[in-house]
């Protein structure tokens, strides 16, 4: 759909997912949005459909050709069996790795797709949620959320984590970029000893950490 749509169709599209209007995380046979798009492709006309489901490296763990929703189901079938994380417990820090989306800072956000399903439930009053991203290429482009594109907002404080501290966790980043995204209330650390220094000034009788590697793959469950 990217390649064939103007921007405003886009914007629109974005702007309902993003606002959890017609589309969520592990809901795709009752997602909006994912049945939206298979009619409108349905009526342009797609003949051959090829899904690929990556391992933690990027390798193609397992690929689906045939019908665009037939296959496509039976990779969410795979999918779902090989990212669904159970997790039991709370913790004081959750890390979340932003691999394989981490070579910038927009795309970075995408390492919160567990904490759509999963809220901050698996995490005490007082915890630290803390990703980790390589952000290779800086703070990025988007078209549509990057500074002074069509749905750019100002950063501000998420509701979601209910007052819990933020922490990111990225060398190559600078204050200037990370500030373009994240409210000033949020915290850049670039080096791995003082990150690890602070962790351990504030929990100094120790502490229980979930860490979920590939987070924007990860389709976790609370059993709490």
């Amino acid at each position: 759909m990217p390649g064939l749509s103007d921007i405003a169709t886009l914007e629109h599209t974005h702007k309902s997912v993003m606002m959890g209007l017609r589309g969520g995380v592990d809901d795709v046979d009752k997602n909006k949005f994912r049945l939206e798009m298979e009619d409108a492709v349905r009526k342009v006309g797609l003949d051959f459909f090829i899904g690929v489901v990556p391992n933690s490296k990027r390798e193609a763990a397992r690929i689906y050709a045939g019908d665009m929703v037939e296959a496509h189901r039976q990779g969410v079938d795979f999918a779902r069996k090989i990212y669904r994380t159970r997790i039991s417990g709370k913790y004081d820090i959750l890390v979340l790795n932003a691999y394989p989306k981490d070579t910038d800072l927009i795309q970075t956000e995408t390492a919160f797709t567990p904490l759509r399903t999963i809220g901050t439930e698996i995490m005490k009053e007082k915890g630290i949620l803390i990703v980790v991203s390589c952000c290779s290429k800086g703070l990025g482009y988007h078209a549509l959320f990057g500074p002074g594109m069509r749905l750019y907002r100002r950063p501000s404080e998420q509701r979601q984590w209910k007052g819990r501290d933020l922490i990111i966790f990225s060398p190559n980043l600078h204050q200037r970029e990370f500030h373009t995204i994240f409210w000033k209330g949020y915290q850049l650390v670039n080096n791995f000893d003082s990150l690890f220094l602070q962790l351990k000034e504030r929990f100094e009788n120790g502490c229980d950490v979930a860490i979920l590697p590939c987070a924007p793959l990860q389709l976790p469950t609370c059993a709490i």
